[in-house]
Parts: structure tokens; C-alpha cells; sequence
């Protein structure tokens, strides 16, 4: 990874949405994704997404953009999703569904959704979230979509 790189992952790990400035987490996690060795740092980028659970902005819409132009993120999708569920990773959960992704590694998506929504230890926040997208799928089912 370029210095350039490594720096702009130092600093999204340390980011602090209550603290620090979102225009420069945007600058890191482009550069973070045009070095190219953004797939290496998938823990990192997902980390902030964790750490921030309820954060829903146009920076970290860029930074799941970003995650969704990878290939093979979504075990690490996953994986985010058991640690901390987070309104960006349900929101990339949704996505995957409408894009007509039903499972990842043998794990139901709206399973997936069901489970979060459930779980009276996870914020309610986002367990609304899980709740709007159910709601979201059962009516694509219903509507034929």
C-alpha cells in the first residue's frame, strides 16, 4: 500500500464522527479506494461503519458506494453485520436484495434482516432499519419485482 494509502487508513480507523471533520474522511476514503488496496482494509472500512452504527451521511454512502464498486466484500459484509449491525451495512443488506442476491455464504439475507430485527440487545434504531427493509422486500414479493 502507498504512504498515501496507509494514511488515509490510519486516520478513517481513528475517525471519530462526534470529533472530527466528515469532509476529511471523505478525502481519505477516496484515496483509500483510488490506491487500489482497498480491499486489503476491508476490516477498517467496516470498523467505521461498526463504531458508528447509526450514522447514515453522504460520506459514508460514499464509503459504501465504494465497498459495493469491490468485488467479493460481502463476507466481510456479513461478518460486520454479526460484529455490529449498522444502518450503512443493513442498507447494503437491502441493496443486495433488490439486486436480487437472495444469500451469501449459505446465509439468508432476509434471514439475515429477521434476526437484527429481532434482537432486543441491538439498538432500536436499527432495528427499524432491519423492520423497514423487511417490510421493503415483502412488498417487492408481493408487487412482483
Amino acid at each position: 500500500m502507498t504512504n498515501k494509502a496507509a494514511e488515509a487508513c490510519t486516520r478513517i480507523a481513528a475517525f471519530d464522527c462526534h470529533s472530527d471533520d466528515l469532509l476529511r474522511l471523505e478525502a481519505d476514503s477516496a484515496a483509500l479506494f483510488e490506491s487500489g488496496q482497498a480491499k486489503q482494509y476491508l476490516d477498517v472500512l467496516f470498523d467505521l461503519f461498526e463504531r458508528f452504527p447509526d450514522e447514515d451521511n453522504e460520506v459514508f454512502w460514499g464509503v459504501m458506494h465504494g465497498l459495493e464498486d469491490l468485488d467479493d466484500y460481502e463476507s466481510a459484509l456479513l461478518e460486520s453485520i454479526q460484529r455490529q449491525p449498522s444502518s450503512m451495512g443493513l442498507i447494503m443488506v437491502n441493496r443486495m436484495l433488490n439486486a436480487d442476491k437472495p444469500v451469501v455464504d449459505d446465509t439468508s439475507l432476509l434471514e439475515l434482516l429477521h434476526r437484527v430485527a429481532s434482537d432486543t440487545s441491538i439498538k432500536e434504531v436499527i432495528r427499524e432499519y432491519a423492520q423497514d427493509f423487511i417490510k421493503h422486500q415483502q412488498q417487492r414479493t408481493t408487487d412482483g419485482s
